[in-house]
């Protein structure tokens, strides 16, 4: 009967450029490798085998340190109390285990079916049907690689001593992690992940604080976390990984946490978009939906209300140009121009706001798919209408509340001439049903080219 001790996962992922990309751990520490998919299969086992070995001496270098660090501690310890002993140090059976390994002088591949694949064969086939790679100190039987036989022979003990990294062919993980923004208290943090052969969403996402150390207690879990007042100057730590192989994770150290910034007319724009009470609210109609209230308790007292804003928020093609800086918003520096300072604020403003109903303008396709349909799409259907064959690709943002609308169908209509077949009704855009409280929108956006209104996308939801 076989025996076989694993020693980890050895995950391989092909990339687009042709090489293969290998990862496991020894010894604790993580090993990458980059290859060709065309190199020959034994050239790339005893290019691991030669990692292994470096990883072993490194480690073992260390223990021979610590090793004599401790035997002076001791010495001078009983030299000063020559009646005390000092406790010896265990050996790590992980050492062990690697410097047994590294005595092995055999590694090979064993293939699904239990062969062993050839050591001339092209690396990026052996691993696409590989199962173990094999540390022994027998050579695999040299029939098993000619004829395709799994069997070993009587002197092939390769089996009952085998110690194997089991091979992943294309998993499922995260390669790096990166928060591209400002890191202000009280402003949504959103992580963005580049994974291979996952979906973002199928990866847990891990923020601690720095100084707790890579093992402490875990703040918060998702995509995005906002600072809170007491988390001014603290350094936050995200982790990524696949519940799958939850060991390969990925790490980053984000800046200190800076205190947000007070912005006066943001608080003006809040308060006068909520009023109080509920005895100012207006009726539902277009004119008057951007003045409904914020507060849960009154929206509630208010069935037939929504809340409906719209506002420029300033493309970042557009803020950084010539005319910009020095025409526009000369009282304004460059580093709050920038982007990257902006969309922090601009998170923090729309959770503010807490609109039913919101319209962007104004808004790149980077902007909103790297940030805003990500932060929002727990609450919100996001839509995007960037202008027809221009320069810059931004538009008009559309995000509508999952709570009180869902999507029946999205389609195309030539605005121009919708407005021509329907000159009577073309303030029916918003029709509310308050016998059936079920409303249905018909939410047209405006994409213009040179002055030319051009063939736009409509959507209709239903609540």
């Amino acid at each position: 009967m076989e025996r076989r001790s694993k020693l980890g996962d050895l995950l391989v992922t092909r990339a687009a450029d042709g090489k293969l990309l290998l990862t496991f751990f020894w010894l604790g520490q993580r090993v990458n490798l980059e290859r060709s998919e065309e190199e020959p299969l034994d050239r790339l086992l005893q290019r691991l085998r030669l990692s292994c070995r470096k990883v072993t001496q490194k480690r073992l270098a260390e223990e021979t340190r610590k090793g004599k660090a401790a035997r002076k501690q001791r010495k001078k310890a009983e030299e000063s109390s020559p009646g005390a002993h000092a406790a010896t140090e265990p050996v790590h059976n992980e050492e062990k285990k690697a410097a047994a390994i590294e005595d092995l002088p055999f590694i090979f591949l064993r293939r699904k079916d239990g062969t062993v694949a050839p050591g001339d064969e092209a690396c990026g086939v052996s691993f696409q049907r590989a199962s173990l790679i094999c540390f022994s100190p027998f050579a695999p039987q040299g029939d098993a690689e000619r004829t395709g036989k799994s069997e070993l022979s009587p002197r092939d003990e390769s089996a009952d001593s085998e110690n194997v990294l089991e091979v992943v062919w294309d998993p499922p993980v995260a390669r790096c992690i990166y928060v591209p923004q400002a890191v202000y208290t009280g402003c949504p943090v959103l992580a963005c992940v580049v994974t291979e052969h996952a979906n973002e969403d199928d990866l847990v996402i891990e923020w601690r604080y720095e100084d707790s150390g890579a093992d402490g207690p875990v703040i918060h879990r998702g995509r995005h976390y906002t600072p809170k007042p007491a988390d001014e100057g603290r350094v936050l730590i995200l982790k990524a990984y696949h519940p799958l192989y939850s060991v390969f994770s990925v790490t980053n150290s984000l800046p200190p946490v800076l205190p947000c910034p007070s912005i006066d007319w943001h608080f003006e724009r809040n308060n006068a978009f909520s009023p109080s009470s509920p005895s100012s609210l207006p009726s539902l109609s277009p004119a008057s939906s951007s003045s409904l209230p914020s507060h849960p308790s009154v929206l509630a007292k208010s069935s037939k209300s929504l809340r409906v804003c719209s506002f420029n928020i300033l493309a970042g093609a557009y803020a950084r140009t010539p005319h910009a800086v020095q025409a526009m918003y000369p009282y304004c520096s460059g580093h709050h121009l920038d982007l990257h300072h902006r969309k922090a604020l601009l998170g923090k403003e729309l959770h503010a706001l807490d609109g039913d109903i919101v319209a962007l303008q104004e808004c790149s396709s980077s902007l909103f798919f790297s940030f805003l349909a990500p932060l929002f799409k727990e609450e919100y259907h996001a839509f995007l209408q960037c202008k027809f064959k221009a320069r810059v690709q931004e538009g008009c943002a559309l995000l509508i509340r999952k709570k009180y609308f869902s999507v029946l169908r999205e389609g195309s209509v030539i605005f121009q001439k919708e407005l021509l077949v329907r000159q009577g009704d073309s303030n029916e855009r918003v029709e509310v049903d308050t016998d059936s409280e079920r409303r249905r929108m018909h939410a047209c956006r405006v994409r213009e080219s040179s002055g030319i209104r051009e063939e736009e996308r409509s959507c209709y939801l239903r609540q």
